[in-house]
């Protein structure tokens, strides 16, 4: 028997997100004896692994298969990923490697915001400073955000409530922005979207 190894998984070609199942099926064969196999995962174009798994089977086994499963961490990058199996046996070819092929994986967690001040609904008088501070935080890493900050004038019961955007602040990470005053901010909210 020639030493044989292949890899599959009902995941390459696929777009999965942090948290899907990753399935891989790995089977590994020679003549002699299959001393382990296994199989690994790297971001594709580098050589480090995110993950390897193995098997060690019984002494002289000369045929193997294994399925394999693997939750997605949240701290995964997105990106494209390889997987590729790996076994040693005891004949002459010693170890072998082969490739299953490739899946894409995007952020599937939403970034959180909790907004620490101002705390509740405050009334602020036109000209004066009204300090922001949220708490962003995401699995992969806050590109930017965006601040809102807009008026709202009337009674809802009468049916003459109005909401009007003052201004709008776009932020890249690590920055910071004042806003500027304009109009009649009797009633002024802060909108956060990361």
């Amino acid at each position: 028997m020639v030493p044989t190894l292949s890899i599959s998984s009902t995941s390459l070609g696929a777009t999965l997100k942090n948290g899907d199942t990753l399935r891989v099926r790995v089977s590994a064969g020679d003549t002699s004896a299959v001393t382990y196999y296994g199989y690994s995962l790297q971001r594709t174009g580098d050589p480090s692994p995110v993950r390897r798994d193995s098997v060690v089977p019984a002494a002289g086994t000369r045929s193997a298969t294994n399925a394999f499963v693997f939750v997605l961490p949240d701290s995964l990058q997105p990106g494209s990923y390889t997987l590729a199996a790996f076994s040693t046996v005891q004949s002459a070819v010693g170890s072998r490697t082969a490739t299953g092929g490739t899946f894409n994986l995007v952020d599937g967690v939403a970034p959180t915001v909790v907004m620490t001040t101002p705390t509740a609904i405050s009334r602020q008088a036109v000209g004066d400073s009204l300090l922001v501070v949220v708490d962003l935080k995401d699995n992969v890493g806050v590109a930017n955000v965006t601040f809102r900050a807009y008026s709202v004038r009337g009674d809802s019961a009468t049916g003459t409530r109005a909401r009007s955007v003052i201004t709008s602040v776009r932020l890249r990470s690590n920055r910071s922005a004042t806003m500027p005053a304009s109009g009649d901010a009797t009633n002024t909210g802060i909108t956060v979207a990361a």
